[in-house]
């Protein structure tokens, strides 16, 4: 998983028995879709039991079918970026770790592999990037009202999912700029987000919380030049996005060349 455990593994279905809660009566209703060509944001995870916080950024390229996730750490007292990268053209990941300056890739060989629900990993999970992840996956969900968040007015959505014989229960609340709300973007973003993340084994439940924090928001549509780029200038084994060569028109083709000799020197053009 996400550093193993920082982000979790989606085979889910939506409201599900498990530990969710009881919404019979209650209308479900979709959350906000956030861009449908591109959009990027920076994320502040926290895992309070793990005392741990960390910094990353995601870019979702639903035109080029790619999604990017730039993680930092650090390690041995230096601070590196891990750049994960799901590639749905080829149907590979690529995890660049600067640190050791070694690129792995995987291959997305079934619809039941390698995807996870905001983040990094191999897990099972939907292919394709249209629905991986948790944005835009058309999960049902029910509305809890608004609330006020780090000064931000939101619209407050809930949404369960339960996997593996619903041993395993995700209930998240998630957090949107209520829509009179007005966002950089130019249109509703996501704030905060909430998981909380139960597991049960031989009949005893354990929960762990992750807590996601949304900044910078931005879609096609607003001033960013900066495009993420697949791995250059290291060998990744097995990637199959290499560059391409134009074949060259052989009813438009010239040509310059020079003879020298011992004793005289000859131009052909």
């Amino acid at each position: 998983m996400f550093l193993e455990i920082w982000v979790l593994a989606l085979v889910a279905g939506t409201g599900a028995a498990g530990l969710c809660p009881n919404t019979t009566g209650r209308i479900p209703v979709q959350m906000p879709q956030l861009d449908q060509s591109m959009f990027s944001y920076k994320i502040q995870i926290n895992v309070p039991d793990a005392e741990k916080t960390l910094d990353a950024f995601e870019y979702y390229d639903h035109v080029n079918k790619s999604i990017f996730l730039y993680l930092d750490q650090t390690n041995m007292g230096k601070r590196t970026m891990q750049r994960v990268m799901y590639d749905y053209k080829y149907n590979q990941t690529f995890n660049v770790d600067e640190l050791s300056n070694t690129c792995s890739v995987k291959d997305l060989t079934s619809p039941n592999d390698q995807i996870t629900l905001f983040g990094a990993g191999v897990e099972n999970g939907p292919d394709g990037v249209n629905n991986s992840f948790f944005w835009n996956a058309g999960y049902n969900s029910t509305y809890e009202g608004n609330a006020t968040i780090d000064g931000v007015f939101t619209d407050h959505y809930q949404t369960c999912l339960t996997f593996e014989n619903d041993t395993v229960t995700y209930l998240i609340d998630v957090f949107f700029s209520a829509i009179n709300w007005s966002m950089p973007a130019a249109q509703r973003a996501p704030v905060k987000l909430t998981l909380n993340a139960s597991t049960t084994v031989n009949n005893v439940t354990t929960s762990r919380m992750y807590f996601y924090k949304f900044s910078d928001y931005h879609t096609m549509a607003t001033p960013d030049d900066w495009k993420p780029e697949r791995p250059s200038g290291m060998i990744c084994p097995g990637r199959k996005d290499g560059p391409t060569i134009s074949p060259m028109d052989m009813e438009q083709l010239s040509l310059k060349y020079e003879i020298y000799t011992m004793t005289s020197e000859d131009r052909i053009s």
